[in-house]
């Protein structure tokens, strides 16, 4: 029995992976296979995601369009 992944699971364990990576000293072998593991299952996270999704910015919700007509008034007064 396969259980998969959702998406957002997937992208913590890919950023928790991408801070051990970053955080390590790799000053023995122990430290070196660590990081060896660690690669891998990076590399087999990213296939198992597939492609980045773009980021969606988003604005606060009382904020008004440009384009909006009450803000054309707004600038206008």
């Amino acid at each position: 029995m396969s259980q998969q992944l959702s998406r957002p699971v997937i992208d913590t364990l890919l950023d928790l992976v991408d801070n051990k990576l970053t955080a390590m000293d790799v000053i023995d072998r122990e430290d070196s296979r660590i990081q060896s593991v660690l690669e891998a299952a990076k590399r087999e996270l990213t296939a198992i995601r597939g492609p980045a999704l773009p980021r969606r910015t988003l604005r606060p919700r009382n904020s008004i369009r440009p384009s909006h007509p009450a803000a054309a008034a707004a600038v206008a007064a």
